[in-house]
């Protein structure tokens, strides 16, 4: 999760509905776990709906502070 609330998942920018769609969307066979980066300076309510989003969709969720996340800019023309 970018400073500026963007999603980077699965190597794709995503809204949250894509993210709940992704989540929703996942193997039940196997233990699924959602790995958050976010940027220090994200914005707490976007962490939040996609720690809740994932929770919702029963997979586990770690928090990865180690390697600081690279989300890549979105610009509008």
């Amino acid at each position: 999760i970018g400073q500026g609330g963007h999603i980077h998942c699965k190597g794709e920018n995503v809204n949250l509905d894509e993210v709940r769609r992704i989540f929703f969307d996942a193997p039940r066979n196997m233990p699924v776990t959602v790995v958050i980066r976010k940027h220090p300076n994200a914005p707490l309510e976007i962490v939040n709906e996609v720690t809740e989003a994932a929770m919702e969709a029963g997979l586990r969720i770690e928090f990865n502070s180690e390697i600081p996340p690279v989300v890549p800019s979105i610009t509008e023309p």
